[in-house]
């Protein structure tokens, strides 16, 4: 898609906006209203009729959830138009559009021990994920002169609401009054994978691969020109969220935790709780999965070596200066696959921001990717496009960042992310232990389901690739070993981490021994 579209962010005080759900009886989506947000936009169109059709999307099972949308509360529906005569149409013709409309009043009530999770341990708000989002769709417009492709995005708009405390969303699941839509291209026949969370083709892998690193490429070191406004959307420097909450990051709920690793009891713990102690499971698909690993001793052995090492591992963890844009939730659920490898769109950016881009691909490989011995190949596949010169002379130079340091970064990803998993699962987080029948009882709503199953899913996955580095090194002792012609004293130093980023100098942490 090499198309440009022109996008403004409205925001608005309550005209113009729907606030009941587009498919909800009382939904004043009309031909009218719909041919007048378009002309707000300079789509002059003019339309008789405006058909809404629910989507169906197919749950964790594989089952279809008829909800329109995916695990997070927003409603997708299809609007198909009906123009007037001698109208003129939308590029290509085209004869249907998708909505993507969010109210937080209407996201299903979430669970007390899953509020302590999302406010105290992660720190995410999902109000703030939304407004990143509609940023995103409405700031970012050369995204498709970079060469990622994405759905062209035609309307934005949201409503300003004021934020409730964070002891307010913990305590009584306040919630915020913030309304966003979007109007956009519909890509129907691009498909996603079977199920949410399930194995992708190595085919489907690479193309996805390839996409993701034309967003870091153009990118790369020019991420302060995004992360004011991402600051004062939700703060952290603009840094993607998902890069604060689910690996562990200085100002998370578990960075002290992670200081202190070597001496946890956070791995016998989760094998005791999440493996043999486990006689609950019953045959739910993720606590299954994770009770397979969880009992594996090859994953106790791995977590034991880590500790060993941790004074050596935990000063180039988390590092957290950024290299450029990421995606943020780059799983492969949220990639659309068309006719070829290569023709995949990237969908659903609540999570964009800075961040490094080792997390991200190693988030993609644990959400859904199982032949872990593809994982360096792929890893090539993605390496070839980031550092390839932009086809764009406008572009910047292409990117110095050598293989050997992008494998170094990712492996460093698995460990840093396995650590913080075990941390959650194992220990008492804020006097609570998490236990399967807590998730369970998170699991109330079929949306809540799949967020809480497809979390077990890649927590499998995490800890297997663990298990997997832990078989090659023999021991994490050796993981600043070079391969190549790269000394190994040049892989060590912890500025190394940044050098190749473009960024300011890291610094070591202190290790509680």
């Amino acid at each position: 898609m090499g198309c440009s579209c022109s996008k403004v962010t409205r925001v608005e005080n309550g005209a113009g906006l729907l606030h009941e759900p587009p498919d909800h009886p009382q939904s004043k989506l009309t031909a009218a209203w719909l041919a007048g947000e378009l002309a707000k936009e300079g789509v002059n169109v003019q339309l008789d009729d405006v058909a809404i059709e629910q989507l169906s999307a197919p749950n964790i099972d594989g089952a279809s959830r008829a909800d329109g949308g995916g695990i997070s509360g927003s409603r997708i529906v299809r609007l198909r138009l009906q123009y007037a005569a001698g109208s003129p149409k939308l590029p290509g013709d085209a004869e249907t559009l998708v909505m993507k409309w969010t109210s937080f009043p209407h996201v299903p009530n979430l669970s007390f021990n899953l509020r302590i999770a999302q406010v105290l341990l992660f720190k995410v708000n999902h109000a703030d994920l939304f407004r990143t989002e509609h940023y995103f769709l409405g700031k970012v417009k050369d995204v498709h002169s970079w060469g990622v492709q994405t759905p062209k995005t035609y309307v934005t708009a949201s409503q300003q609401a004021s934020e409730p405390p964070g002891f307010a969303r913990l305590l009584w699941d306040a919630r915020s009054k913030l309304i966003t839509s979007c109007i956009m291209e519909d890509i129907g026949a691009y498909k996603t994978p079977a199920v949410p969370f399930g194995n992708v083709t190595y085919a489907k892998a690479a193309g996805a691969m390839r996409n993701v690193a034309k967003l870091h490429r153009f990118t790369w070191g020019r991420q302060g020109q995004w992360a004011p406004d991402l600051h004062e959307i939700h703060g952290r420097n603009g840094m993607a969220t998902s890069h604060i909450g689910l690996y562990g990051l200085e100002g998370s709920g578990i960075y002290e935790r992670k200081k202190t690793f070597a001496k946890s009891s956070g791995p016998p713990n989760m094998a005791k709780v999440w493996g043999k102690g486990n006689k609950k499971a019953g045959d739910d698909k993720g606590l299954l999965a994770i009770k397979s690993v969880a009992e594996d001793p090859n994953l106790l052995a791995a977590f034991r070596d880590l500790q060993q090492n941790w004074s050596l591992l935990f000063p180039k963890l988390g590092v957290v200066e950024p290299q450029c844009m990421v995606h943020g939730d780059f799983h492969h659920w949220n990639n659309m696959y068309g006719k070829s490898d290569d023709d995949v769109m990237l969908v659903d950016w609540q999570y964009f921001g800075s961040g490094r881009v080792a997390y991200e691909l190693g988030y993609f490989f644990c959400a859904g990717y199982d032949c872990i011995d593809d994982d360096e190949k792929l890893l090539r596949e993605y390496h070839d496009t980031l550092t390839s010169a932009p086809p764009d002379q406008e572009s910047p130079a292409a990117v110095h960042l050598p293989f050997e340091q992008l494998l170094l970064e990712y492996r460093l990803a698995i460990i840093d992310m396995a650590v913080t998993m075990c941390i959650s699962l194992g220990t008492r987080t804020f006097g609570v232990q998490y236990r399967p029948s807590d998730f369970k009882r998170m699991a109330v709503d079929p949306k809540q389901r799949d967020f809480v199953v497809g979390g077990m899913l890649l927590s499998e996955r995490m800890f297997k690739r663990l298990i997997h580095l832990h078989r090659t090194l023999g021991s994490f002792s050796k993981l600043f070993v070079a391969r190549s012609e790269q000394t190994a004293a040049q892989l060590l130093a912890a500025d190394d981490l940044v050098a190749y980023g473009t960024c300011p100098a890291t610094h070591d942490r202190d290790v509680a021994q």
